[in-house]
């Protein structure tokens, strides 16, 4: 099912001394590679490869995001 994160971000911007407030919310869910792979299969796609974030090599262990290549077969 995967694991439901919400996020909840303050940014404050310096406007000659007096400062401006902005706020964002959101939610980011996470799933395993298995569930992605499931996901995939049933969607009708093939896996080709899956990268670690911001790079073209295996994800590492510690990797925030992934990249998943597929394509529809």
């Amino acid at each position: 099912d995967g694991v439901t994160v919400e996020i909840m971000l303050d940014f404050f911007e310096n406007l000659d001394g007096m400062y401006r407030r902005y706020s964002e919310n959101f939610r980011e869910k996470a799933y395993s590679h298995n569930q992605i792979c499931s996901m995939l299969e049933k969607a009708g796609f093939k896996l080709l490869d899956v990268f670690g974030e911001m790079t073209f090599e295996a994800p590492k262990a510690d990797s925030q995001r992934n990249i998943y290549i597929a394509e529809k077969i």
